[in-house]
């Protein structure tokens, strides 16, 4: 008969740990239980054995067998920078992360736990995604965990461990909760994760603005020369989760876009029986099934890619010696051979280098004077342009304000704005259509801000054309 392998996958928020046990048998996940763990306060200002010690009588009054556990983090408690390194091999990886860490975050290296995903180019740089989180937080977790009687065998984010599982083609993954939305793109090459705060708020009102920010997520998502439906996938651990589920997929619902719900445990082999019963605990679930699996991660923070492979002392010494040694008899052999051609060489070498000594005078000069000039120019910042071009278009009485402003790599950007009327938003689209630095300017949408204002709220997007 083949061994049972159950695994507890824990999805945390600011004030409740959702909870999953998923069983592996004869290669057929299983959903076996689940429950939400409410906690009185905050989990970080908590006493970690005290919630521990209550997780524990939870579990134990749910009947969860699993003693391992998947630990899933809130995107709000992870910070993330995407990075260029150049040529590396796997050996210098960890201490070029260590450094990039560093100069990404404003705490201390020492302060945080960290990972990354590196994505490989074809020039043979890399493209790392670094995602940290405080070493505080983390012991913090840890304490609970190992108070609640469960051993930690990885800490990802809860909708990286969804992401995993669901099937390519989607445009962008919505998870909501009640600490905010998390979004991501399955068809990007890196695991980005953007989290947003949501302000408590009417139904209506947090619709509206759900509707807004994934208009904003869609545009900055957006390929070049995509068109056609826009695929998207909504989870949730709100309560009730059916009721969250069909508002949301109700508010996102339009000729240009298909939503789904919940795919990911359907791609990761559980039945439509258990993914019923996960519900609001699909996070949890997705985490326990991803350790039954194996499935990997694409962070980890307690198995990071970052943690340079100790290697035996032994095995190091012993290499060491046969490099120095075989060395040794290569430069025997090219002295012995070479001692004689090489005096030859040496006076034929002399007399060019003489030869050459004015170009080599001239070159440096250039150098210098190149060095010098250099020091106006690279660190002008990229975009600082382009900002400049966007403040023309805008009217110095205040009358049109901007909320945001994103600017991609390949020169589309996106303003979201309020303005006093609607005459004043068709000014600033005027000014930017009439400027040649923009192309392609367009408005995304203008609406009124509210039911109690007259502010009128937009979105222009645009092509910058004078980038270098």
């Amino acid at each position: 008969m083949a061994k049972t392998k159950n695994i507890l996958g824990l999805a945390f928020e600011e004030r409740r740990i959702l909870a999953a046990e998923v069983s592996m048998q004869t290669d057929r996940p299983q959903l076996v239980r689940q429950g939400v763990f409410e906690t009185a306060g905050g989990i970080e200002d908590a006493d970690a054995v005290q919630v521990g010690q209550q997780l524990r009588q939870f579990l134990r009054a749910g009947q969860f067998t699993a003693r391992t556990a998947v630990v899933g983090l809130p995107g709000r408690w992870i910070v993330a920078k995407q990075v260029k390194i150049p040529p590396a091999d796997d050996e210098a990886l960890p201490g070029i992360v260590q450094i990039q860490v560093q100069r990404s975050f404003s705490l201390d290296a020492q302060d945080l736990a960290f990972d990354f995903y590196r994505r490989r180019e074809v020039d043979a740089s890399s493209t790392l995604l670094l995602m940290a989180t405080q070493n505080r937080r983390l012991s913090q977790i840890a304490l609970l965990v190992r108070a609640a009687g469960l051993r930690i065998t990885a800490v990802t984010p809860t909708s990286h461990a969804i992401r995993v599982f669901e099937r390519s083609g989607v445009d962008l993954g919505i998870y909501l909760s009640d600490d905010g939305v998390e979004f991501w793109s399955g068809k990007a090459d890196l695991p980005w994760i953007r989290h947003v705060w949501r302000p408590k708020a009417a139904d209506e009102q947090q619709d509206r603005l759900l509707q807004e920010e994934v208009r904003r997520q869609l545009a900055m998502t957006a390929r070049d020369g995509e068109a056609g439906q826009r695929r998207l996938t909504i989870y949730t651990s709100q309560e009730p989760a059916e009721a969250s589920l069909q508002r949301a997929a109700d508010a996102m619902s339009g000729p240009d876009t298909i939503v789904d719900g919940h795919t990911t445990l359907f791609e990761g082999g559980l039945g439509g029986a258990d993914v019923s019963q996960a519900g609001r605990t699909v996070g949890a679930a997705a985490l326990a099934l991803a350790g039954c699996t194996g499935k990997a991660f694409y962070v980890d923070f307690v198995n990071s890619h970052s943690a340079a492979k100790k290697r035996s002392p032994r095995v190091r010494v012993r290499r060491w010696a046969a490099i120095l040694g075989g060395a040794a008899v290569i430069a025997l052999i090219a002295v012995v051979v070479g001692w004689r051609r090489d005096v030859r060489d040496i006076a034929t070498y002399t007399q060019q280098l003489d030869a050459m000594s004015s170009d080599i005078a001239a070159a440096r000069q250039v150098v210098d004077r190149m060095s010098h000039a250099a020091t106006w120019t690279v660190r002008r910042p990229h975009f600082l342009d382009c900002l400049h071009a966007l403040t023309g278009a805008f009217p110095d009485e205040g009358s049109v304000w901007v909320v945001s402003l994103a600017v991609r790599e390949n020169k589309q950007g996106l303003i979201t704005g309020q303005a006093l009327r609607e005459s004043n938003v068709l000014g600033v689209l005027d000014a930017l259509k009439g400027n040649p630095a923009f192309g392609e300017v367009a408005m995304v949408y203008m609406r009124d801000a509210g039911r109690t204002t007259n502010e009128v709220s937009f979105a222009i997007s645009f092509k910058y054309l004078a980038m270098d």
